[in-house]
């Protein structure tokens, strides 16, 4: 974990690497999933409410609810025993 006013979180595993900032005052959460050089998926979403991670017998997962006038989800960031992403937003 690194950052002042936004928190960063980098995880690397088989050549992979994955980094996650969260704004806790502008409830913003910004992740960046690459292999080398090469950006695999790069996501944005404001209104974060939580975020927490959850163990399983599926693996690991650093779980960010989203909610704001317009929409409500759910941002799913898989570390262990892979990286992968599922942003799930509905709009109200």
């Amino acid at each position: 974990m690194e950052g002042e006013t936004a928190q960063r979180l980098s995880l690397e595993a088989d050549g992979e690497a994955m980094a996650v900032t969260f704004d806790v005052a502008g409830r913003s959460v910004y992740c960046v999933w690459s292999r080398g050089e090469r950006v695999l998926s790069e996501i944005f979403h404001e209104g974060a409410t939580m975020l927490r991670f959850e163990n399983s017998g599926q693996g690991t997962q650093l779980i960010v609810d989203l909610e704001t006038d317009a929409s409500k989800g759910r941002l799913l960031l898989s570390v262990a025993p892979e990286f992968a992403i599922d942003s799930r937003i509905l709009l109200r």
